[in-house]
Parts: C-alpha cells; structure tokens; sequence
C-alpha cells in the first residue's frame, strides 16, 4: 500500500476510534461519570426479606437481567480478591458446599477486560469494562468493513452499528456479549491471513480467537469460530489458490489459538464431564425432532420491542404468547431501516462484489437455524456437540450480516422500478402499523384475561390482581406509540427509497443508528450507589448467625441462588449451569423433582417439608439456618424466627474437625485413627491434594457426595488445597502456545512492516 494511503488509513481509524469512543461515553455516561452502578441489582427489591425496603410493589429498573445479579457480579468480585490475595480461583467455598469457580467458564476469570476489575474498583470498573467492549467491537467491526471493501459511509455505518445492535446490547452484562465483541477481529486477522501468510497474521488469528475463548461463552465463542470457517473456507474455495498452504495456515491459526486458552478450555471440559448438563442438554434440546419453528420470535429482527419487555414501564407479553424473552429474540435486531432497506440495497451488488454472497448465505443460513426454521434446524442440531448447543444465539451472526450488508448499500443505487416496489410496501406496512396501535387500546379486555392467566400461574394469590392491571396499564402506555413510531419510520424509509438515485445515505445510516439507539436505551440500567449492594434486617441476621464456615438455605423465592455470596455468606444451593454429580448426590433428596424439564439442578424448588426431611444432611453440609417467605408448618423446627417479613429456622450444625480457611485450604487438626473416615462438610471433588500430613499416608475419598479423609495410619494435622490436575495440563499447554508463539513472532520483531496499514 501507497504510504500517503497507509497514513490516511491510519488517520481515519484514529478519527473514528475518538468518535466512537465518544459516543460510548454518552450512551453509558450516568455509570461512568456521574456516580451510578452499570448493574440491575436493584431487583433485590423485589425479593421476600428486601420489599420492605422500597415497599412491596417496587418494579426494578429491568426484572429480566437476574444472571448478572446472581453470577457474573459476584463471581467477579471473588475473582478480583483471590487474584488480589495471590491465589488462583480455582475454588468458590460459598456456593453448592463448594463448587469450581475458574473451570465453570462463565467466570471468565481471564477476560482480558476484567483486568479494568482487577486493576480497579468495583463496582465502578463495571461501566468501564462496558464502554471497553463496546468500544473494541466498532473498532474491529470498522477495520474489518474498510479491509472487506466497503465505502466510507459504509464502514463509518458499520463500525458504530455493531456495539448497539441487538446482541451486544441485550447480553452486554453478560458473557455472549463479552465473546462476541472478538468476532470482527477474528474475521479481519482470518482476512489478513488469507490474503498474506505471515507470523504476525497467525499470530493475531490466534490471539483473537483465544480472547473470544476467554469472554466466557463457550457457545458463542464456537460460533464465531464457525463463522470465521465459514469465510475462510469460502475464500478458499472461491479462490482456489494455494489451497494446502492457506489450509494450514488458517488451521495452524485457530489451533494455536485454542492452546492459548487452554487454561481456560481444559478445566471446563473435566467439569463438564463430572455434570450431568450434558444430558440435561440432550434431553432438554430432544434431538433435532424436538427443534420447532419459532416465527413470532422472529418478527424481532424488525420490531424487537413488539412483545415489550421486562424493562419497567413496559409490557411483557412474551412469555404469555409463547415468545422467548427478549435475550434471545432481538439478539439479531440491526435498525429497521438496515433489515428492509439497506441490507437488500446491499444484497443487489452481489454480482459485484463477492463477499456479499458470504454475507447473505452468513445472514439466512444463521437465522434458519436460530429461529428454527426446516430443515437447516434440524441438521444443525443432529451433529455431536452441536447437539446440545442454544443455536438461538446465531441471531448475533445475524446482525453482523445485516450491518455489513447495509454498510455496502448505503454506497449503492436501486433501480426505480425496484424503489417504486418498495415504496408502495413500504407505506403498505407502516399504515398496518399505524392501525394496529388505534387497536391496542380496543383489545385491552382481551389482554387483560391473557395477563391474569399468565399471573396466575406463576405468582402467588395475593399478587395476581397487582401485577395484572400495571401489565395492562403498561402495555396501553407502551405498546401504540411505538407501533406508531415504528409505522412512522417505515413511511419515513419508503420516501428515502422513492428518492431512487437522490437517496441520502447518511440519512438512511442516521435512522438506522436512531433505532438501534432507541432499542438500547435503558436496557443496561445505570442505578443509584446504594442500590448495588443493599443491607437488609434479613441479610444482617443471617450474618449474625449464620457466617461462614456455616451455610445457609434459602427456601424460593427467598433470595434467590448466590444471592448471599454478595454478602460473603455461603448458600447450599449454586445458580450455575454446571453442577458435579457429586454435589447433586449430596443434596438431590432436597430439591423437589422437575417432571417437566427432567434436570438435575440445585435450581429446583425446596419446601420446608424437603428440609426438615433432610435435616440430617444439611447439618452435616454445615447448614445453620432455613429461610422461608412463609412459616414452616408447626413442629418441623424447634428454633425459628420471623425477620423482615421472612422466617428463620435454626439448625444445629455438626461441628467439623475440618475446617475451611480463608486460604482455600482445608485444615484437619485433631487426632486421627487408622483407616478412620473424617467428613469435610465439602462437595466432593478430585482436584483437592494432600498438602500437609504429619504421619502415614492419606486417601481423599467421596462419602455420599461429601469429601473425606482416610488415614492409612494415625495422624493429626493434614492441610488439603485444591489443585486439580486439569489446571495444571491446561496451564502448561498455554505456557507452550506462548513459547510458540513468542519463537514464530522473535525473528520478524524490529523488522520494518511492508504493510503499514492499520
């Protein structure tokens, strides 16, 4: 490349590296600047024990964003105090009776972003790991529209549509997004690759795909390996140059990069395989027969706010329609305009430009599968591994389709014949629309009997009639203005398409960007200082009799699973979607079966029967009280208590000989005999090793669930430290990927760039 054109280049991605970089501080600017939390963790208000905080009618700022509340916050806090304490966290004590922390993935414990946590403060850090990845994903997603050969405006479009479209912004506190924001790097590094073998361009492949690796979800990371496959083995055999060499170099790529993340990749799999997810996988997705089309879900893709949501002041007719939440359905959402408009402008070049061929079979085929459609569902879902993957998570691919697509028609002209058509589709469209939103208000009754069916269902009695009313209240305030809204900008797109060869770009761009701004406002709520961690009459009791070592129950839907570990208190229950056999062994009696789902999970239902039923073993698990939104039924405890309109039985703990430090490491001072069994009031796991023992041999065994210790003679002090083989295998295969990657790149380090573009 010319150098005048290399320093343009590079001046550019400067300019829009500052613009983007503006336009993330505005979108997130309360949580950045002006002293709120980027969290939803004021539904908190809303559980049994904090209602009366706020008072019991208290709507959160988004009732469906519980997964960061419950996991992600608190998992990354633990993992900012371990690594702070010099300690890997390989094990969390205060879920489950313990449970892995590192090996459950979704920890994410080596998100390159967390280092903003482990570096800084939290819960402030939260915002700036935000703004970190929305801002890496434009500029990746600009990078890799300029080297795929789009216009300016084009690029421009894209690079700033991508960190708000539908994906990013509905998972943005949660890991899909966190893996996602590497796909246009992992293309861009595949394209550079493809285009010219080099260390530097292995390298870069290999470096973003481990980083989408690290982002913590497995699944999204793997699709977005399949996508960038999918382009290189288009570009292959499209080009049929070199095709062993390219081979290899891709793969050679992508396999280094899996190694990096072995640390990562390696202690998963060995959790996974002590789980019984796999099978609750298997049976859950039953097969690809069990794969059903879901066309309502895709309507979506245009109009993701159709159904409402659980933000507060909207409706949530989802779930009452049969509609997937909101997570899952407006994953591919990418501007109106961009779907209907500017995608198909771009979709009419492709006899001149190649890529948009890749891009719509990328789009359709994603969307197929992620909305169920026969039989590319089907056939998606029948392979091994890919059997028991959430395939609604493509719609991500989906959006990064449309967004490149309409980046490359916003440089293009339809004909007038095609512009006439649309128009009149257009206005045809947007005047059902209008339509629809005079009609809401007349089928008020209608919704009002599906609401209270809904309600009934799933809420108890005396909060049916509440939450019913402010559905409907909710939906006549919500729903017609924005199908108005939404009938307005088709009209406004059907005179953009009208203008033919005169059609403004940056106005049809603007619009696009418009929605996707309007979508995304108030999604990832920003709350007050306070409200990120309340206190409670209920949490200081508990922390008053029942701090760790000793643990506690928490009957639904009383504080929800990991609820307590915000607090440093230990719950027995473990809101994760890998659970080991062992765990499940030790507490199955407790949890009430699930005839529907047939899962194995300490997610279930427990009722004070279940517990006063297995209060031998809950004892032993070191469980010290019982909590309930309701009291118990008369002579099941001796002990209990009303707290903050909840109620707390009190158990008697079995006092361990073993004990848990604050180090992680369990400690067993007391004599011991020969051959004699000492319970450790912990799940049972291989990867825990003698550290420390003063005489004879000891055997780590499982008891029912539980951990043990046997001595082959007496003894008195043993030290036990978690150190499972699958982390060290990991370890040492990432250390190798480095080392083989420092080698390849060492010779071509101080040597000038033949391409000194950006």
């Amino acid at each position: 490349m010319d150098a005048s054109l290399a320093a343009l280049d590079r001046r550019e991605t400067r300019t829009f590296a500052l613009v983007l970089a503006g336009l993330v501080a505005v979108v997130l600017r309360e949580s950045l600047f002006l002293g709120r939390i980027l969290s939803p963790a004021d539904v908190i208000y809303a559980q049994p024990g904090f209602d009366q905080l706020r008072g019991k009618g208290y709507v959160p700022s988004h009732r469906l964003l519980m997964d960061p509340f419950l996991q992600f916050e608190p998992w990354l806090e633990w993992s900012r105090a371990e690594l702070r304490a010099g300690r890997w966290p390989l094990w969390n004590p205060l879920v489950g009776c313990g449970a892995p922390h590192l090996a459950n993935g979704q920890s994410a414990v080596f998100d390159p972003f967390h280092l903003i946590a482990y570096l800084g403060e939290l819960p402030d850090a939260r915002a700036w790991m935000a703004a970190a990845r929305l801002w890496f994903a434009g500029v990746g997603m600009f990078l890799l529209a300029r080297g795929w050969g789009l216009p300016t405006l084009g690029r421009w479009f894209a690079g700033l549509a991508y960190p708000f479209c539908g994906f990013v912004v509905v998972w943005l506190l949660y890991p899909p997004a966190a893996s996602a924001v590497w796909l246009p790097w992992m293309l861009w590094a595949a394209t550079r690759l493809l285009d010219r073998r080099s260390p530097e361009t292995v390298a870069a492949l290999a470096g973003f795909t481990a980083g989408s690796i690290f982002g913590g979800h497995i699944q999204t990371a793997a699709h977005n390996l399949l996508a960038t496959a999918a382009y290189a083995g288009w570009r292959i055999a499209r080009e049929r140059s070199a095709i062993g060499s390219r081979l290899a170099g891709f793969g050679g790529a992508v396999a280094l990069g899996a190694a990096l993340a072995a640390i990562q990749i390696v202690p998963l799999a060995a959790y996974l395989s002590r789980s019984p997810v796999w099978t609750d996988r298997e049976r859950e997705h039953a097969g690809p027969l069990g794969v059903r089309p879901r066309p309502l879900d895709a309507v979506c893709t245009a109009l993701p706010l159709i159904y409402g949501s659980q933000r507060r002041g909207q409706p949530n007719l989802a779930r009452a329609l049969g509609v997937h939440n909101l997570n899952e359905s407006a994953g591919g959402f990418a501007g109106l305009a961009t779907l209907i408009w500017l995608a198909p402008l771009g979709w009419s070049q492709r006899r001149q430009v190649p890529v948009i061929r890749f891009l719509g079979a990328l789009v359709l085929v994603s969307a197929a599968v992620a909305f169920g459609v026969p039989p590319l569902a089907q056939l998606a879902q029948a392979p091994p591994v890919l059997q028991v993957m959430d395939h609604r998570r493509l719609v991500h691919l989906v959006a990064l389709g449309l967004i490149l697509l309409g980046g490359f028609g916003l440089d293009q002209r339809a004909t007038a014949r095609a512009a006439r058509r649309f128009r009149v589709l257009g206005w045809s469209v947007a005047a059902m629309l209008v339509v629809a939103a005079a009609a809401v208000p007349l089928a008020g009754e209608a919704v009002r009997e599906v609401a209270w069916a809904h309600y009934r269902k799933t809420n108890p009695p005396g909060r049916v009639e509440a939450r019913a009313e402010r559905q409907i209240a909710d939906l006549m305030a919500f729903l017609p203005p924005y199908l108005a809204l939404s009938g307005l900008q088709l009209g406004v797109i059907g005179w953009l398409a009208g203008r033919g060869e005169r059609r403004p770009g940056w106005l049809a761009a603007g619009l696009a960007l418009l929605d996707l701004a309007t979508f995304g406002a108030g999604h990832n709520p920003a709350i007050a200082r306070g409200d990120y961690k309340p206190r409670s009459a209920l949490i200081d009791h508990l922390c008053a009799v029942a701090s760790p070592p000793r643990r506690i129950l928490a009957l639904d839907p009383v504080l929800p699973p990991n609820t307590l570990m915000r607090y440093g208190l230990a719950d027995v229950r473990n809101y994760d979607s890998i659970e080991t056999d062992a765990c499940l062994r030790a507490l199955g009696p407790l949890f009430e079966p699930d005839p529907e789902r047939g899962a194995r999970t300490s997610r279930r239902r427990v009722t004070w029967e279940r517990a006063a039923a297995c209060r031998n073993k809950l004892e032993r698990a070191g469980v010290a009280a019982v909590v309930g939104s309701t009291p118990p039924p008369d002579g099941l405890f001796e002990h209990v208590e009303a707290v903050a309109g909840c109620w707390v039985a009190r158990l008697h703990p079995t006092p361990a000989i073993a004990q848990v430090g604050a180090d992680g490491k369990i400690r067993i001072d007391a004599p011991i005999l020969r051959d004699q069994a000492i319970d450790v009031p912990v799940t049972y796991d291989p990867g825990w090793r003698v550290e420390t023992n003063s005489l004879g041999s000891v055997r780590v065994v499982e008891r029912e669930g539980f951990l043990a210790v046997v001595a082959s003679g007496p003894s008195r002090t043993i030290t036990l430290r978690y150190d499972p083989v699958e982390f060290r295998v990991g370890m040492a295969l990432t250390l190798a990927a480095l080392v083989t990657l420092v080698a390849r790149l060492a010779p071509s380090l101080g040597r000038p760039r033949r391409d000194p573009s950006v």
